[in-house]
């Protein structure tokens, strides 16, 4: 029998993760307020990839039905995900490390009278999940019923709730070579195998650049409004009354004013774009896979000025390693120290998984493999430290909040120590090697 110890006692709620997460090999940008670096990190011009390169980032995969199979590159939604390090969303139903949370202690069931909260028994429900993972990182979807269930590469199997995966819902396009553009409803999937992408010509490339903040610059490939990823996509909005749509190809730098988009385009001309969506309060912000962090979410309010680049490339699917278990030592609030096995907010428990916190207003998404340490000795903020040489200051909310699930140590010698976030001092994980496709 497994000897667990239980190490400070909290009500836990928890802001979940996933495994996924990106950055290529591309210039980097300035370092931010709130960051250091322990040397200046170069900028290099970006250099446009080859069609090989570039047809190695798509998605690609068999998709098989009720009416037979296909297969070819795949875009969720018709025009939304593209890319392998653009990631599948849904919900956890089952958390598998339950089981290793002392009964009366873990996330709670139960109810509220005259704002006293009365418990139940420690419960499933309280730790679901939301699960976010790179399409590299996956190799099979299959749905079931009212489940999803996701096989990593790393072998572990996630459980969805099929009604909270908006990504599925919306269907998958496939451009199979033999049969054409096919346009695939949710309902009539069996399964989607994940295959490495056939070299291709003629693909239009990722939109790679820079935006600027008041906060520093983030430079990488970018997913605008959370979507629109490629040089072919579009910007539609409304000028003097009148649609009109612009492509990115031809779009040189974008600056959100207000509600309104002012674009400059390649050929000098100046656009001014509104609309409900995606402008203003109806925009979702913008991704960039920057090296130095993985993934920033940037949103319309804090962002000054987009300026695109020579088109980039994705990580080409083979390049997304399995994820491997967290290693490392927790410091105590009071001193002691634990060494094992990590499972961070008894959620992420793999290198692919990610470390999520916003700070001036950008949402930082940062895999645990380029986690060295997570500092929490201010309460304000924490500061993490990053393999690639910087370290940034994080706000406590999201997962280094309090709703922050706890952690669990899983030591050599078979003990299973639980220690409640709020006893957390400082976290160091072990030097592990670079995930290439980071």
């Amino acid at each position: 029998m497994k000897a667990i110890r239980l190490l400070g006692i909290m009500a836990v709620g928890g802001l979940g993760a996933g495994w996924f997460l990106s950055s290529p090999n591309e210039d980097v940008g300035a370092a931010a307020p709130g960051m250091s670096s322990e040397s200046t990190v170069s900028s290099q011009a970006a250099t446009s990839p080859t069609d090989t390169e570039v047809s190695a980032g798509y998605i690609y995969g068999r998709v098989t039905t009720s009416d037979g199979a296909y297969e070819g590159r795949l875009r969720w939604g018709g025009d939304e995900e593209v890319l392998w390090t653009h990631q599948f969303n849904g919900r956890v139903v089952q958390n598998r490390w339950i089981e290793h949370v002392p009964s009366g202690v873990g996330p709670k069931s139960g109810f509220s009278v005259l704002g006293v909260r009365l418990f139940g028994g420690t419960s499933s429900e309280a730790l679901e999940r939301p699960f976010m993972a790179r399409f590299g990182d996956i190799l099979r979807l299959e749905p079931r019923g009212r489940e999803i269930h996701v096989t990593l590469k790393s072998g572990v199997v996630v459980v969805l709730d099929r009604f909270e995966s908006d990504d599925l819902a919306d269907g998958v396009r496939v451009e199979d070579r033999r049969r054409g553009t096919v346009d695939v409803d949710e309902w009539s999937i069996e399964s989607i195998d994940f295959l490495a992408t056939p070299a291709e010509t003629g693909l239009p490339a990722a939109l790679h650049g820079t935006i600027e903040t008041a906060s520093g610059t983030f430079t990488g490939l970018i997913q605008w409004d959370r979507t629109q990823a490629l040089e072919t996509d579009v910007l539609s909005g409304e000028e003097s009354g009148s649609e009109r749509s612009v492509p990115f190809s031809a779009v040189r730098s974008l600056r959100p004013s207000g509600e309104e988009l002012e674009i400059t385009l390649r050929s000098g001309e100046q656009v001014v774009l509104a609309g409900e969506r995606g402008f203003g309060e109806g925009s979702r912000g913008a991704y960039v896979d920057d090296a130095r962090f993985g993934r920033v979410l940037v949103g319309w309010d804090v962002m000054e000025r987009v300026t695109f680049s020579a088109g980039g490339a994705a990580p080409a699917f083979e390049t997304f390693e399995p994820g491997a278990s967290l290693e490392g030592e927790i410091l105590t609030t009071w001193g002691d120290r634990y060494t094992g096995r990590i499972v961070f907010d008894l959620d992420e428990a793999e290198t692919t998984s990610t470390l999520d916190a916003p700070a001036n207003g950008i949402d930082y998404l940062m895999p645990f493999s380029l986690v060295s340490a997570i500092d929490l000795a201010n309460e304000e903020v924490a500061e993490v430290a990053l393999s690639t040489g910087v370290s940034v200051e994080l706000d406590r909310a999201g997962d280094l909040g309090p709703h922050n699930g706890g952690v669990l140590v899983f030591g050599d010698s078979g003990t299973v120590d639980y220690i409640g976030w709020a006893d957390v001092a400082r976290i160091v994980f072990d030097a592990r090697s670079d995930n290439s496709s980071w």
